[in-house]
């Protein structure tokens, strides 16, 4: 590999990491952005469900290490 194509390649991706930088300082998500998700699931049957195929995962997980 040439060294002209090396510096090439790390200009390229210092100016992708500026870019990226720069994106993530300006769209900065609101302190409060948790408050349009709280609650979207509230009266959930397949949300409740979830959680408990998740629970019983973990007791069998949990019961399986115990012996």
């Amino acid at each position: 590999m040439s060294t002209g194509n090396v510096e090439e390649r790390l200009a390229s991706l210092e100016n992708e990491v500026a870019e990226l930088k720069r994106r993530l300082q300006s769209e900065q998500p609101a302190s409060d952005a948790w408050k349009k998700t709280f609650g979207m699931f509230a009266d959930d049957d397949g949300f409740d469900e979830l959680l408990d195929e998740g629970r019983a995962y973990r007791d069998e997980q949990n019961s399986s290490t115990d012996n």
